[in-house]
């Protein structure tokens, strides 16, 4: 059995995961005896077949709060899906914003990264120590433009340009006002007032359109659809589908329906983002990728709950595919974790870098177990079975093929 994280020294693999340029629509990886060490910096090597000009156009989209059962629900995601290849036992292994994030970008487990985790507020400080280790300054040192738009770290103050990125577009003050908020625009801060999933699109779709001789990379990250769940006027009351209660529901019906119906009309809005930026990536001559993921999921009334950081389904499963211009269809049912985004990422520009704690998406086998950590619990958590660890050393264990919604404990000897 292959370690994951949360098992042997609880996300940290002992052999260090060395990721090469994949050969034409295949992608591999390759040990090294002599990995670079943590704070070495990114080598890229073009494969002597292909060259740097095949390497893909990449960029991730990370949405805000949403659960998989919704984003199933949703046109755009099914549209998604059924063009790319869905992980439909996609976890977060710390669901809730800074830690995730964190994983995302460096591809490290939060025993390793520390962001959002300890001290309250301090979610940027530590995101400092590892902020040359993100995939911006990782890729453009191999070549690439890169690009963020939308949400970094959790209190990310305005006046921050760290390194690695050609163009910085952070959202950095009022994030989930989709009205009025602060942008940090290349060093230039302002108020904007231009409805914020669409100014972060439209400026995606830019950066696109001036590409040049370079593969580019985009990490665009809208606070869409996290509350107050504000859609755009042209979305205010159109009809979406209704929540489905599960058999866990124990909350307010009335104001989990209303607040499922503006989380439905707000992802409208990014929806037609991510598709707007596929169709822009598809328009081009040059091959692409497209990952699309959410940062943690969020209780919706199951087990009488109406938020996030729990180790219940509903808030660490959620939504992945992956989409590109050589890209089969279809559907993996073993469990991936946020972590290995990032390892993908890195596989996809052949950036060789040294021990983090994701496997390529694409060619990994997917981690048997891993451990899940939220603020009153944690688990180990496999595709069948999970056992949780209450805050007063209760534990509970749940058969999730036979029990999806995690109404019956396993009896306990």
């Amino acid at each position: 059995m292959r370690p994951s994280p949360g098992t042997a020294r609880t996300a940290r693999h002992r052999a260090p995961i060395l990721i090469l340029l994949a050969v034409a629509a295949t992608l591999g990886c390759a040990a090294r005896e002599q990995p670079l060490a943590d704070d070495s910096p990114a080598e890229w090597r073009p494969s002597s077949e292909t060259g740097e000009e095949r390497r893909p156009d990449i960029v991730v989209v990370v949405a805000d709060d949403l659960d998989l059962r919704s984003a199933r629900s949703m046109p755009f995601y099914q549209r998604l899906a059924a063009q790319g290849l869905e992980f439909r036992q996609h976890v977060t292994r710390t669901p809730v914003c800074a830690p995730s994030r964190a994983s995302l970008l460096t591809g490290l487990g939060w025993e390793r990264h520390g962001v959002g985790v300890g001290e309250k507020g301090r979610s940027f400080q530590t995101m400092l120590e590892h902020e040359q280790r993100t995939l911006g300054p990782l890729l453009q040192a191999a070549g690439y433009r890169t690009m963020l738009a939308g949400k970094y770290i959790n209190a990310t103050p305005c006046n921050h340009r760290p390194d690695g990125w050609d163009r910085w577009l952070c959202v950095c003050r009022s994030l989930y006002d989709a009205r009025r908020y602060k942008i940090s625009n290349d060093g230039r801060v302002y108020w904007s007032r231009v409805y914020q999933t669409d100014f972060l699109r439209d400026a995606t779709l830019e950066f696109l359109r001036e590409a040049d001789e370079r593969p580019t990379f985009v990490y665009l990250a809208p606070p869409a659809p996290h509350g107050p769940m504000d859609p755009p006027s042209r979305h205010a009351n159109v009809d979406v589908p209704p929540l489905e209660l599960p058999p866990s529901f124990a909350a307010n019906e009335a104001i989990a329906r209303s607040r499922h119906r503006r989380l439905m009309r707000t992802s409208l809005a990014l929806g037609e983002m991510v598709e707007a930026v596929r169709d822009q990536l598809e328009s081009s001559d040059r091959p692409w990728r497209l990952i699309f993921t959410v940062d943690n999921g969020i209780q919706q009334g199951a087990h009488g709950l109406l938020h996030k950081d729990v180790v219940w389904e509903e808030s660490i499963r959620v939504p992945l595919v992956v989409l590109g211009s050589d890209i089969e269809p279809g559907v993996r049912d073993v469990q991936t974790i946020h972590e290995d985004v990032a390892a993908t990422v890195l596989a996809l520009a052949g950036v060789a870098v040294g021990d983090i704690d994701g496997t390529d998406l694409l060619t990994a086998p997917g981690h048997d177990e891993v451990s899940i950590r939220a603020s009153s619990s944690s688990a180990v958590r496999s595709t069948t079975r999970k056992r949780i660890t209450w805050d007063d050393g209760t534990i509970t264990t749940f058969d999730l093929r036979n029990d999806p919604y995690e109404l019956s404990p396993l009896p306990t000897f």
